[in-house]
């Protein structure tokens, strides 16, 4: 009894030993495995970390790069666009200058029309200007000769008027003369009359 009862013990010592060093294996094994995965996990994110930063680094960069490709188109796009409004600034001056050009042409060649006009213009105004002088002085002339005819025949009308009125006032002195002695006559025929009537008066 008591070797079978010190098997058993040693039997249960023994499956407890067992079982303990089983549940250690197990819990080693388990620890090990949440520790490998853990560390599989950690690595996994640490390489997920990774790869999303080296992702994102790389969308950086190529965003960068994007952006830097843009810069320089823009840059490129504006540089032409420089060298258009240059271009086109100097089409503009090279066609104002042609035109500054041609403009000037025109005036010395309107000045020359003029100066040519002018030159024969002068000599037209100069002959027109001795006509002009020489109708005035014979207007001038004709001018003075009519009035000299018109003094005269002033001078004679007032001559002949002169001449008539000395004449109207002979004839009115006459008249008064012949009247004076008509009126003598006539108041000494009265006189003489009178005298008569009354030594007539006086005798008879």
């Amino acid at each position: 009894m008591k070797t079978m009862n010190t098997m058993k013990t040693i039997n249960n010592i023994k499956t407890m030993r067992t079982m303990k060093t089983i549940k250690t294996m197990k819990t080693i094994k388990t620890m090990n495995t949440m520790k490998t995965m853990k560390t599989i996990n950690n690595i996994k994110t640490m390489n997920t970390m990774k790869t999303i930063k080296t992702m994102k680094t790389i969308k950086t960069m190529n965003t960068m790069k994007t952006m830097n490709t843009m810069k320089t188109m823009n840059t490129m796009k504006t540089m032409n666009t420089i060298k258009t409004m240059n271009t086109m600034k100097t089409i503009k001056t090279m066609k104002s200058m042609n035109t500054m050009k041609t403009m000037k042409t025109v005036k010395t060649m309107k000045t020359m029309k003029t100066m040519n006009t002018v030159k024969t213009m002068n000599p037209i105004k100069t002959m027109n200007t001795m006509n002009t002088i020489k109708t005035m002085k014979t207007v001038k002339t004709i001018k003075t000769i009519k009035t000299m005819k018109t003094i005269k025949t002033m001078k004679t009308v007032k001559t002949m008027k002169t001449i008539k009125t000395m004449k109207a006032i002979k004839t009115m002195k006459t008249v008064k003369t012949i009247k004076t002695m008509k009126t003598m006559k006539t108041v000494k025929t009265v006189k003489t009359m009178k005298t008569i009537k009354a030594m007539k008066t006086y005798l008879f």
